[in-house]
């Protein structure tokens, strides 16, 4: 099991979970900073290079800016769901959404595995604290 933490975007290259996915037996756990991506979504998309091209490479020609922030959000988490498949790992339909004590997004919780086994065991405990899933913070 691997559990990446990292505070921001940019601190989450894609490479990293590459690398991870490499390993014969292994789940990952990963906070996806949707505080930062709120914060700065137009920013990085403005940018030549930017946090989301480390975080979810390719994500300019699968993603349309010109949707309202919400959706431009869920596809670009949507693509980087679809770079994992790429390196042979799964995650399941929903992230689960932590907030902070005044119920500000901070991050999605997202889990991959290379086993079908370890997602059903992901769904049969995600969500016990009562958080919504990624689609209702965006």
């Amino acid at each position: 099991m691997a559990f990446l933490d990292p505070y921001d975007l940019i601190s989450l290259p894609f490479d990293v979970i590459r690398k991870l996915a490499r390993l014969d037996h292994v789940d990952i756990m990963i906070h996806v900073s949707l505080q930062d991506l709120t914060r700065n979504l137009r920013r990085y998309i403005l940018e030549p290079h930017s946090a989301l091209d480390v975080f979810a490479p390719g994500w300019r020609t699968a993603v349309d800016v010109e949707m309202p922030d919400a959706r431009v959000r869920s596809e670009l988490f949507q693509h980087w769901r679809g770079l994992l498949k790429t390196i042979g790992m799964q995650t399941t339909e929903a992230a689960e959404l932590v907030s902070g004590p005044s119920n500000q997004p901070l991050y999605w919780l997202a889990f991959a595995a290379r086993h079908p086994l370890a997602l059903r065991f992901w769904n049969d405990v995600r969500d016990l604290g009562g958080q919504s899933d990624y689609l209702r913070a965006i």
